[in-house]
């Protein structure tokens, strides 16, 4: 597949994702009809679940660090069967959830869900929530150890025509990266071999990174890097 097709590609797929899935919490919820075939099968299968012990939950939306936390902090604190099922909320789901968070509250308190949103302050207050891998320093510590090591004539004056590298690399559970590959180089880098050269000197030469954190503890993890040789961000961060 040529560079202009695999672009597009990607493109349609982000796109897509974007109009297709939302954060947790700006989930589109459809509007409820409880007479309904689909909702009355979620009530259904709700007390079916509730006479054989069991609590469950139907989550929807799009994952994040933060949001996994509370599903397995919900999870393991009242013993929920969870059930993910993308981005596409059914009615279905709202009404087997309307049964099972009655259920829950009653059982544990009408504060059940409170309870867990606090516990996930808490947890994140102390550094210990689910999190993405990040730069030591921070995104401003991050473009200064890119665009300041960047020689001037590699840059142009447009972002349009600027070269463009794409790498990912692998980050270990102590922050250290274990390895890069490139996975994109558009046509204005291949122009000439300094771009690449100068991306892999960039990343055999990067610092520790904070790792990725799940469950109190570092993991591995992937993270995608774009090298964009733009002179007007080398000029904003390192006068």
């Amino acid at each position: 597949m040529k560079d202009g097709a695999k672009i597009f590609l990607m493109l349609c797929l982000l796109i897509f994702g974007f109009i297709s899935c939302y954060p947790q919490n700006e989930v589109k919820k459809p509007e409820i009809k409880p007479d309904s075939e689909t909702c009355k099968e979620g009530t259904i299968e709700a007390l079916n679940d509730l006479k054989s012990g069991e609590l469950g939950l139907y989550i929807y939306g799009l994952p994040s660090p933060r949001f996994n936390t509370w599903v397995r902090l919900v999870a393991e604190e009242y013993d929920l069967k969870i059930n993910r099922r993308g981005c596409i909320v059914e009615e279905k789901g709202i009404c087997y959830n309307q049964i099972m968070k009655e259920k829950i509250r009653e059982m544990y308190g009408q504060d059940a869900f409170t309870r867990i949103d606090q516990k996930l302050d808490s947890l994140y207050n102390l550094g210990l929530g689910d999190r993405e891998p990040s730069f030591k320093g921070g995104d401003s510590s991050y473009l200064k150890y890119v665009y300041c090591q960047i020689e001037d004539n590699l840059l142009s004056d447009t972002r349009k025509n600027s070269p463009l590298i794409i790498t990912q690399i692998l980050i270990n559970e102590t922050g250290k990266i274990e390895s890069f590959e490139i996975l994109f180089i558009n046509e204005i880098a291949k122009q000439n071999e300094n771009y690449e050269k100068t991306v892999i000197q960039l990343m055999e030469n990067m610092p520790d990174w904070n790792p990725a954190i799940e469950n109190k503890k570092g993991v591995k993890s992937l993270y995608r890097l774009p090298f964009r040789f733009q002179k007007s961000k080398k000029v904003a961060i390192c006068q």
